[in-house]
């Protein structure tokens, strides 16, 4: 399934130890679906795994799968993570990141779609599947019963089918502006219907419901007499123009009533659809030698799941 593993730090093809650095960077074989059509083909995507400083004497740590928001990819030399505040923070207080591209770049350019927006699409769920699979059997001291997802934006629907659809054991999920529904959220979005139409495999111009079956988490869920499978927290700003607020809490009125636990919190901190939070500072951080100011929405985010990762260290 490995095709490929660098550790930052070594050369290209250099395989050196997983426990050299901080920064794992490696492939796993995907099954596509092109184009909805049947024929499955096995294709590399890529994907990193983020660990806190001193990992090599630490047991126990948490993982947190980070579903990025479109435009945002993980590639041989660097990702989103990386750069991100959220999951940059995580690894500061000694989680584990895992994040995968999501849709292998082969895959894309054959569907010619943009290979940074997953879209919810099946082969974003199956990436993490595998990329979790790969992982588990060689980190002997990241604890896989203390699993955590954070989602951004367009994230926020393969977050939502990890939930749904997979076995791994997942606590609690955050998301900052999720997609929460293809139809509802980004099917009418100038940009994304070409790219919705070729990775589900439509056939016209309208909107095939049964092409998308399940990977919609709204119609997934509300029809589902089920609750949500574990916490959600949703930072939605109600100025947010391409995400609905009131989508989000039709959404998590509609669960609650089935015994779910999602809450929704607006937030004039983070500015429209902006999956970086605006600068309401509450302290610092250090991440790999540098500091970083500590954004409130980033702790609050922390946190929340510090109390499902049952935590000791969070104040």
């Amino acid at each position: 399934m490995l095709l490929t593993l660098l550790t930052s730090g070594c050369h290209d093809g250099d395989k050196g130890s997983l426990w050299d650095e901080n920064i794992v960077r490696f492939q796993v074989d995907v099954e596509t679906d092109p184009n909805g059509r049947g024929g499955y083909n096995v294709e590399p995507d890529w994907c990193v795994l983020m660990l806190p400083e001193n990992n090599r004497v630490m047991q126990d740590i948490p993982l947190v799968i980070y579903c990025h928001s479109g435009g945002g990819t993980v590639s041989s030399s660097g990702s989103e993570p990386e750069n991100n505040d959220f999951t940059r923070y995580f690894v500061s207080r000694g989680c584990a990141v895992l994040c995968t591209a999501g849709m292998p770049e082969s895959y894309s350019e054959r569907l010619q779609v943009d290979h940074t927006r997953c879209l919810g699409n099946p082969v974003s769920v199956r990436s993490v599947i595998k990329a979790y699979d790969y992982i588990k059997e060689l980190f002997y001291n990241i604890d896989f019963s203390r699993c955590v997802v954070y989602c951004n934006s367009n994230g926020g629907l393969t977050a939502s089918s990890l939930v749904n659809h997979t076995s791994i054991p997942i606590l609690a999920q955050g998301g900052l502006c999720p997609l929460i529904s293809i139809e509802k959220n980004v099917w009418e979005k100038l940009g994304y219907k070409t790219g919705l139409i070729r990775l589900f495999g439509m056939k016209s111009g309208s909107y095939e419901k049964d092409k998308v079956g399940k990977y919609d988490p709204y119609v997934y869920n509300t029809h589902s007499e089920v609750p949500y499978r574990c916490p959600y927290l949703i930072i939605q700003p109600k100025r947010d123009r391409f995400v609905s607020y009131d989508i989000a809490v039709q959404f998590a009125d509609i669960m609650n009533k089935k015994g779910s636990e999602i809450i929704v919190i607006d937030t004039d901190e983070v500015g429209g659809h902006n999956v970086v939070p605006q600068p309401v500072i509450i302290g610092s951080y250090s991440y790999m030698g540098k500091n970083y100011p500590l954004n409130k929405t980033v702790d609050d985010m922390y946190l929340f799941f510090c109390k499902y990762l049952r935590r000791t260290d969070a104040e």
